[in-house]
């Protein structure tokens, strides 16, 4: 701590019960950070590639902008998630994030985005499709 004491935070271990409460106290959350070379072709795709990272879920539900690498060009899941909805940064090089971290303006365009996504991360939300399914199985099985 001595050596960033404004930039360095520790605290001690946080609860699951607590994510949201202590997560949100942060301005963006980090996912994978790697360059896919899929080229746009899914039998190309590896497991980064694909992986839809659980701390997705928390950081939107603490309404985080989420950052990570632009993989454009590429089948990249959380980065075609994340874009949908328009809540994350994506990056090329450091000094471009660090560009897009100080633009107030987009900032906060993208924290309102995941304010208002936020749902769509959560189990609830899906549970009308859910039901939907499971009743239309019922009704073809009769």
């Amino acid at each position: 701590m001595k050596i960033a004491p404004h930039h360095f935070h520790s605290h001690p271990t946080c609860e699951p019960a607590d994510w949201v409460k202590e997560f949100s106290k942060y301005d963006v959350g980090w996912l994978h950070c790697f360059k896919s070379k899929n080229n746009g072709i899914l039998m190309n795709a590896g497991w980064n590639d694909l992986n839809m990272p659980a701390r997705m879920n928390t950081l939107a539900a603490a309404g985080l902008p989420m950052i990570q690498m632009d993989n454009t060009g590429n089948i990249v899941g959380m980065q075609s998630r994340v874009k949908k909805d328009d809540m994350g940064i994506f990056f090329n090089t450091y000094e471009e994030l660090a560009e897009k971290l100080h633009d107030k303006a987009c900032m906060q365009q993208i924290r309102n985005n995941v304010q208002k996504h936020r749902l769509s991360f959560s189990f609830d939300y899906y549970v009308p499709q859910l039901f939907s399914l499971f009743y239309q199985v019922i009704e073809s099985k009769k």
